[in-house]
C-alpha cells in the first residue's frame, strides 16, 4: 500500500531543512511544491531536502525536485538534496541524472553546513 508523504519542516542552524517520508507522487506534488517553495525564506542560501525516508518517488516527485532546484536557483539559492547511500531514492535520483542538475548529500548535517550563512 502507498504511504502518502509526509512533509515536516524545521530549521537548523539557520538552514531550512523540509524532511519528507512515504511515497512522493503526483497526487501530493503541487502542495509539496507550494510549502518547500515558502519554506525558504529570501534571506536563506537554500533549502536541505531530507529524502533519506522516502520509500518510493515516481516521475512527478522527481519533476518536482528538478524543478524546485531551478526554483531557488532563479532566486540565487541552492537546493541540497540528502539521500545517503542506503537511502532508496538515492539509486533512482543517481539513474536519472538528478545528480548533475542538484547536489546530493549523505547527511543533513553536510546539506546543512553547505547551505549555513559564512562566519
Amino acid at each position: 500500500p502507498q504511504h502518502d508523504a509526509r512533509l515536516a519542516l524545521r530549521r537548523e542552524d539557520g538552514v531550512p531543512v523540509a524532511r519528507l517520508e512515504g511515497d512522493v507522487g503526483l497526487a501530493r506534488v503541487p502542495e509539496l511544491r507550494e510549502a518547500l517553495v515558502a519554506a525558504v525564506e529570501p534571506s536563506d542560501r537554500g533549502l536541505a531536502l531530507d529524502l533519506t525516508d522516502v520509500d518510493y518517488i515516481d516521475s512527478a516527485g522527481l519533476h518536482l525536485l528538478h524543478d524546485l532546484g531551478r526554483t531557488l536557483v532563479a532566486r540565487g539559492q541552492s537546493l541540497r538534496v540528502v539521500a545517503g547511500a542506503g537511502c532508496a531514492v538515492r539509486r533512482v535520483l543517481e539513474l536519472v541524472g538528478m545528480t548533475q542538475a542538484v547536489p546530493l548529500q549523505d547527511t543533513v548535517a553536510t546539506a546543512v553546513a553547505a547551505l549555513a550563512a559564512p562566519g
